[in-house]
């Protein structure tokens, strides 16, 4: 919606399909230690990647994207 690639009702539908999803959220202390050094060991400006790499660190699996940069 903040880009215009979805109108307002198209937002609140995917937000309310979302809502139904099975989505589990993880969270541990170490986990924004770990991000916190991705970002520092690889000059990342920001935690938002990092904290993918960190969670994939954590729970011991492997991290696919499509982002070159990461």
């Amino acid at each position: 919606m903040y880009r215009r690639e979805l109108t307002l009702e198209e937002g609140i539908t995917a937000s309310e399909i979302l809502k139904k999803q099975e989505i589990i959220f993880f969270y541990s202390p170490m986990t924004v230690k770990i991000a916190r050094d991705f970002a520092n060991n690889y000059n990342r400006p920001t935690l938002y990647d990092s904290f993918y790499l960190a969670v994939a660190k954590e729970i011991e699996s492997e991290l696919w994207t499509a982002d070159r940069k990461l």
